[in-house]
């Protein structure tokens, strides 16, 4: 498609798009795009490192920027640097990840392939910093993409469970790439 963004031009786009939101939904919203996105352009969304935390994936980067807070209103970065491809797939996950809290988010993510295997990883006391690679991020959404291609009709509510809302893969799974 288009070459990565910076992470933070894709922050400020989504606080552009949704007002304020809690730091833990800000970084949830941020690993979903990334990993929608590069199921449908092959490539990362941003370079920035997502790691697994105890709460589900986090950005390091934009935590760096956001720790103490509890809610973020604007952020340094430019929107407009974004592709519209990017700013609709930024669009699709808003729309279907949008209604659902961090805390929500976080035990969605917990179900996941990328931050599981990532956290399994970890040292068995202590805090993790294990990176999410993007291959396993592109990689897991690649796989509900595509599953949801070979699936005719509604998605099932095992799909649901896995991808955390039926609507972002339909939309996903039928978006070029």
């Amino acid at each position: 498609m288009t070459g990565s963004a910076s992470v933070h031009d894709v922050a400020a786009y989504i606080l552009e798009q949704t007002g304020t939101l809690a730091t833990m939904k800000f970084q949830k919203l941020l690993y979903y795009c990334n990993g929608w996105y590069s199921a449908v352009s092959d490539e990362p969304l941003f370079e920035s490192r997502i790691e697994a935390w105890k709460y589900g994936p986090v950005v390091r980067d934009v935590y760096t920027k956001h720790r103490r807070q509890t809610a973020v209103t604007t952020w340094e970065g430019n929107p407009s640097q974004l592709s519209q491809a990017q700013r609709s797939v930024i669009d699709i996950v808003l729309n279907a990840y949008g209604a659902f809290s961090g805390m929500k988010l976080a035990d969605m993510t917990h179900n996941e392939r990328p931050w599981a295997e990532a956290w399994a990883r970890k040292p068995i006391q202590g805090f993790s910093t294990e990176e999410i690679s993007p291959e396993s991020i592109r990689d897991y959404f690649r796989e509900l993409r595509s599953n949801a291609r070979e699936e005719s009709g509604p998605t099932t509510s095992s799909r649901r469970g896995r991808s955390g809302n039926s609507q972002v893969v339909r939309e996903a799974a039928s978006t070029a790439g």
